[in-house]
């Protein structure tokens, strides 16, 4: 379930009294516990958990999501139009988005068990769930795209010095900008993935995948 509390206001303060009564209704769903919030996702997460900490306990995960971490990559892509632009959307996702081998095994046997023959591997893998990894191996996917690209545009910019053909405007095309605000933006986006504010929380706090007892059929929290 998600909720938005406010609309444009980005004070946590805006959001304080909602926090605390759905606290308070936690603890009267489960008179024996504690009332914590486990987990929040927010688009400023090393900014406002220190704060969400104090209203909702210190055992709340402060999760940085998805959407605004992929949105703040716009501001370094040479151009937002290009074809580029699209691959390095796609390459991204992938390094973010990991589909595990015992996840697999479960959409082979769930495809199995439901079509009564083996599945191709396009229809295992669009029956898979994915899950974002923890830090230290998204961090490897997700400068493996990096190395790549920007090794892309070092050979573009060189093909631009020697290149005269009536091509030269499409060698020109680069995945991102020159300067010092694509290399500032990459290492922010960097430290959020090293922290751990974009993996998935740990099982054993939130489950995030949930099958339906009765189709089967298994989704993503």
């Amino acid at each position: 379930m998600f909720w938005k509390f406010c609309s444009g206001a980005k004070s946590i303060e805006t959001a304080k009294k909602d926090l605390v009564l759905l606290k308070k209704r936690n603890e009267l769903l489960d008179p024996d516990g504690d009332g914590a919030i486990d987990v929040m996702w927010v688009d400023n997460c090393c900014t406002v958990r220190p704060k969400i900490k104090s209203i909702t306990g210190p055992d709340t995960l402060v999760k940085l999501d998805t959407f605004h971490w992929q949105q703040r990559w716009d501001d370094i892509l040479f151009d937002k139009n290009s074809k580029k632009t699209v691959i390095f959307r796609k390459l991204m996702r992938r390094a973010v988005y990991l589909t595990e081998d015992s996840e697999c095994d479960r959409a082979k046997a769930f495809l199995i068990k439901k079509c009564t023959k083996q599945p191709t591997p396009s229809e295992m893998f669009k029956e898979a769930k994915s899950a974002i990894p923890l830090a230290d191996l998204l961090e490897k996917r997700v400068m493996a795209v990096i190395h790549a690209l920007m090794e892309k545009d070092s050979q573009a910019d060189q093909n631009r010095l020697v290149t005269s053909s009536s091509n030269s405007n499409e060698v020109q095309t680069r995945f991102f900008k020159r300067g010092a605000q694509t290399l500032n933006t990459t290492m922010n986006q960097l430290e959020h993935v090293k922290k751990g504010c974009l993996s998935d929380p740990p099982s054993d706090m939130l489950k995030t995948f949930r099958t339906n007892p009765r189709t089967g059929k298994t989704f993503a929290a």
